[in-house]
């Protein structure tokens, strides 16, 4: 894949975050909550160690913060076998769906269970 990206050298990336599940008197209306986004741009290899540091730190660092001062720097065999990309973002769209839960005003009076379930993400930390 990586190769392939570099190759062409654009990109396209989507990431939707999921925030509530949507049950509905009928199943047609089921939905979701959600923030998502999908980036458009060009793509390049970071080829020097200086530039491939730099971008994998920011990567760790963005998964935990401030992990890369708590973790091995990799070696330059690891460097070496490793290939760092970069997206420079050239366009965006954003959508966010944060609506209420919508049944049909004929289904209001079936007596079925209706309701929001919201969706967390976490983290945990263990500390040994």
């Amino acid at each position: 894949m990586t190769n392939a990206l570099i190759e062409s050298g654009e990109a396209s990336l989507s990431v939707m975050l999921l925030d509530a599940i949507k049950l509905t008197r009928s199943a047609f209306h089921h939905s979701v909550n959600y923030r998502s986004v999908t980036v458009f741009g060009k793509v390049s290899e970071l080829k020097s160690d200086v530039e491939k540091l730099k971008g994998l730190k920011s990567i760790i660092n963005h998964f935990v913060p401030n992990r890369w001062e708590f973790c091995r720097a990799p070696n330059k065999n690891e460097l070496k076998a490793i290939r760092v990309i970069e997206i420079k973002i050239e366009t965006a769209a954003a959508k966010i769906a944060n609506g209420p839960i919508e049944d049909k005003e004929s289904d209001l009076n079936l007596d079925f269970w209706t309701r929001e379930i919201p969706h967390k993400t976490s983290y945990f930390r263990t500390i040994f």
